[in-house]
């Protein structure tokens, strides 16, 4: 059985590959490059389409889009006028919500067929939410929106912003442009992960806080996950401490968390990962990475199967089976030919819905360079759709 994943680095320049996984075969390599280019590119996040056909990665003031059975590339979605830092596909694959870094956030429409090359439609662009003090002006965004999700089972959108250096998450109809609630952190840290359930029951968040002791105890990091009951948006319970840990992603049906953890004080240390049963409270310690892998992970579709990142040389991307905390396989992330000197970073975003696909991102920040790729069987010889190479 074939299994998807989407693998994504850091904000900076990065390569994105799409891998797609069989135990025993070979893979091939091809290479998704841009027609035009006039700069190298950031690109903060990357999604499948629900129907697994379109791979879509926000490029600085646009998203891009390739078919990935004919590895062609689609119009952009374009109209942002900063960097679009968090997207979301609606579940049936016909709408894309965008967010940038002045915290505009714009509701588009795709193309049915994506080789008719028309490029998509803007529907919507959301004011900015209102302030929590009751103040009458718009809230002043003064930084990105964090992270964005459809709701699986209604037309609300939740957005995560700051607001005065706090998180909160707004709760829009986009339909009719209405602001329908506002769910309130009071803390300020990072957005890992903002989505709903397959079922739509529960939104959940994952915020990573970071700061230092006083006296001699060093740094410490955290992460919190927040899980509320869509049908009145209440915290199911106080929000699950998880100590140590730096990133988590959440399982399809919303149950399950993994998390990566290592002390803050020990940056190159060993990652352990854990999973968490948020029903019951849990923890699973699968055990310790061999590496101090700083990458993003991922849930497969079913839950039955965990990818992480491997960043020591050669850099890789690790399946787990969460029966039994065994490895089903890995697979080598190539990267040949590219400068290194500070930082090289391997991330997982997501397995596609449909298991065929894994699309992989290399990160490079040192010329700022990006090289897409697409891995697929059964060959493991490399062929570029198109060259380009942006210095």
């Amino acid at each position: 059985m074939k299994k998807l994943i989407a693998i994504l680095g850091p904000p900076t320049a990065l390569s994105i590959h799409l891998l797609c996984h069989a135990v025993a075969a070979e893979t091939r390599l091809y290479r998704l490059t841009p027609d035009t280019a006039t700069r190298a590119s950031l690109v903060y996040d990357v999604r499948f389409a629900p129907d697994s056909r379109a791979l879509l990665a926000s490029d600085r003031e646009s998203i891009r889009i390739w078919d990935v059975d004919t590895l062609r590339e689609s119009p952009p979605i374009v109209g942002h006028e900063n960097d679009v830092f968090a997207f979301d596909v609606a579940p049936d694959g016909g709408l894309v919500a965008s967010g940038d870094t002045a915290g505009t956030v714009y509701v588009w429409r795709l193309p049915k067929d994506l080789d008719a090359r028309a490029p998509p439609e803007l529907l919507h662009k959301l004011p900015r939410p209102d302030r929590t003090d009751g103040d009458s002006r718009p809230m002043n965004v003064e930084d990105r929106v964090l992270k964005i999700a459809f709701s699986t089972k209604s037309p609300i959108l939740a957005a995560a912003y700051f607001e005065d250096e706090n998180i909160v998450v707004v709760l829009w109809d986009w339909t009719q442009h209405e602001q329908i609630k506002k769910l309130q952190l009071k803390v300020c840290g990072q957005v890992r992960q903002l989505c709903y359930s397959s079922e739509g029951r529960y939104l959940l968040l994952g915020v990573w806080r970071t700061g230092h002791h006083r006296g001699k105890k060093g740094p410490w990091h955290l992460t919190e996950i927040y899980r509320w009951d869509t049908l009145k948006y209440e915290l199911v319970r106080k929000p699950e401490t998880l100590d140590d840990a730096w990133w988590c992603t959440f399982s399809s049906d919303g149950r399950l968390v993994a998390t990566l953890s290592r002390p803050a004080a020990l940056r190159q240390a060993p990652s352990t990962l854990h999973i968490w049963d948020l029903s019951v409270g849990r923890s699973l310690p699968l055990g310790i990475l061999p590496d101090s892998a700083s990458g993003r992970i991922a849930f497969s579709p079913d839950g039955r199967a965990l990818a992480t990142p491997s960043n020591e040389r050669p850099w890789s991307v690790k399946l787990w089976n969460l029966a039994d905390g065994r490895t089903i396989a890995e697979h080598e992330v190539p990267g040949e030919g590219v400068e290194i000197r500070d930082t090289r970073i391997v991330s997982v975003d997501a397995f596609s819905p449909d298991g065929r696909f894994v699309a992989v991102s290399l990160l490079c920040d040192v010329n700022l360079r990006r090289r897409h790729f697409l891995w697929k069987l059964p060959s493991g010889e490399a062929k570029e759709s198109s060259r380009m190479t942006q210095e």
